[in-house]
Formats: structure tokens, sequence, C-alpha cells
């Protein structure tokens, strides 16, 4: 909606308001003085709910602009890929879009997200989607940390916040791991393998993993020989940040024997996947390692097939 455009003949700037000389002048000044009485109530609202409130804030909260949901997810998604947050940002991304998909429009005020549209959201996931209970909790988290960033932004207030008690509680549900019995894991050991093939090489993968404390796919596939030192393993994870050492066990020390030929041509890395990727490029590091993860699962299948394993065995360990 265009905004009326007051010539300079017909304002009075002393008394704020414009001339009678102005054919709309009534209308115009009764607007000025609606916009006024309305300004001055949420400014009353915002100093009663928070003192330390900045002029952008203000200013946001007053002229109500960027209040559309997914304008926010959009600034929110890409700060996550200015942070180089590719592995959350490939997470989060899809979450956001089955929100706009459930809603079905483009843009969407962030005030009326209430209780009974996200419980609506849940059921979606759940019924039309076939989303799991702990992934459909994901989606709330994205749609909580954007509400949370229009506060924290001036866009909205909490006045109407739909998460916490006796709304919206994020809580995940517990999970039941079925893990693999010392027999499973022994059959999986002893098959006999052609050493040059694929499920020969995802074994040892697998198996690295397992015996290193079921250290995650993508620490495995970035281990370098650089951390493998005096019979121990140091390493930084890859979830979050944390420096971690582990005595190498000799189960695993024989599979390390079996790369050891191949550390030059592997580029300092135990395992072939990542050589000749640029390691500061996280985006392109991420994508190698979600495609050789979905390799590794595909051929576990394989494993677990041949090692008469009823189980589903993946490299989440």
């Amino acid at each position: 909606m265009s905004r009326p455009h007051i010539e300079k003949e017909h304002w009075d700037e002393k008394n704020k308001k414009v001339r009678k000389s102005h054919p709309n002048a009534v209308r115009l000044n009764n607007l000025i003085t609606k916009r006024i009485t309305e300004t001055g109530g949420k400014l009353i609202e915002m100093d009663a709910s928070d003192k330390n409130v900045s002029v952008k804030a203000i200013r946001k909260r007053i002229i109500n602009k960027g209040n559309d949901f997914f304008t926010i997810a959009e600034d929110y998604l890409k700060n996550l890929e200015r942070l180089e947050k590719y592995n959350q940002l490939s997470a989060e991304k899809p979450r956001v879009a089955h929100f706009k998909e459930f809603l079905k429009c483009k843009k969407f005020p962030i005030e009326q997200i209430d209780v009974p549209l996200l419980k609506g959201f849940q059921s979606y996931l759940k019924a039309e989607r076939e989303i799991c209970d702990r992934t459909i909790v994901n989606h709330l988290i994205v749609i909580r940390t954007i509400y949370n960033s229009a506060i924290k932004e001036g866009i909205i207030d909490n006045k109407n916040y739909p998460f916490g008690k006796d709304k919206i509680q994020i809580k995940f549900p517990e999970s039941i791991k079925i893990g693999l019995t010392q027999d499973e894991v022994l059959a999986i050991e002893q098959l006999e393998l052609d050493p040059s093939s694929k499920e020969w090489y995802t074994r040892n993968v697998w198996l690295l993993s397992f015996y290193l404390a079921g250290i995650r796919v993508a620490d495995v596939l970035e281990m370098k020989w650089k951390d493998v030192q005096e019979g121990r393993l140091r390493y930084q994870m890859n979830k979050n940040q944390k420096v971690v050492s582990l005595k190498i066990p000799e189960k695993a020390l024989t599979i390390f024997s079996y790369y050891e030929p191949y550390k030059v041509l592997n580029g300092g890395y135990i395992f072939p996947e990542l050589k000749g990727v640029d390691e500061k490029d996280s985006k392109a590091v991420l994508a190698v390692i979600r495609n050789a993860n979905k390799k590794l699962n595909k051929y576990l299948k394989r494993i677990a097939k041949l090692a008469k394993i009823n189980k589903n065995v993946t490299m989440h360990i």
C-alpha cells in the first residue's frame, strides 16, 4: 500500500499537521493522530516488557516491518551459511520448507504462529510426511529459534510466545538404540571378504569407528596420520569441536596398518575420501562426507546380510 505524499505547501511544520488547503486535510490529520496514538501504545507496551529497548527494535515494531516468518527464516539460514555451518544448514533448510508446505503460502505473519497451528504442524509431519517424533522435535526447534531471533530483533514481543509450559514443549522422545551383540560384531569381523572389494573397505571404516568408541563417520574420514601419535588418536570432534584423546586398541592399529603405505597418496588422511579436497572449504568437505556416508551405509547392508544380521547396521554406531 502506497503512503500518502504531502506537498510542502500543504504541511504545517509548526503544528505537525496537514493544512486546510489540502483537499483531504481532515482525513489525513485523523490518520496522523491515529498513528501517533498507536505508536504511543506500542512504546508503552515495549517499555513495560523491556526497559532496554533499542531504537532499531522500536522502529521495527512501530512500522511492523519484516514480520513475515519466512523472511526472518531466510535471514537465519543465510547467517548459518555465512558462519559456514553447512551441516546445520542442510538439516534446517528442509524443515523451514516443510513448514511452508504445511501453511501453503509464501508469506506468513510470525505473530500468527500459535499453539494450535504448531500442533497441526506436528500432526501434518507425522501423518502426511511420516516423520519420526525426534525429527518432528527438530522441526519445532528451528521454528522456536527463528521466533526467538524475531523477539531479539524487536520484530515481535513475547506476549504470545507459543513455546514453554502449558504450550508447545520441546522435549526429545527417548530413543531405543538397537546395538549389535558381541557375537554379531564377531560375525562381521570374521567375514571372508575380498580385500579389493567395497565391502572389505567399508568393514574397515565401520570397525575402526566401533573400536574407537563409536566416533562419527565425519571424524573417521577426516582422520589424518598426524592425529595418530604414540598409540593414541588425538582429534577434534566435528559435532562440538571438543578435542579428544583415545588409546588405540590393537584391532584398530591393525586396520591403520592396511592404509599406512598409502599415507602420501591419500594426502595425509587415513582413508582416501578427502584427498584433494580443500579442507578449508567446509561445504565441499561436508558434501564428500555425506556422499561417502551414503555409500558406506549401502555396503553395510550387504555386510549385515552376509553376516546374517537382521538389524539395521549403519555408520551411526
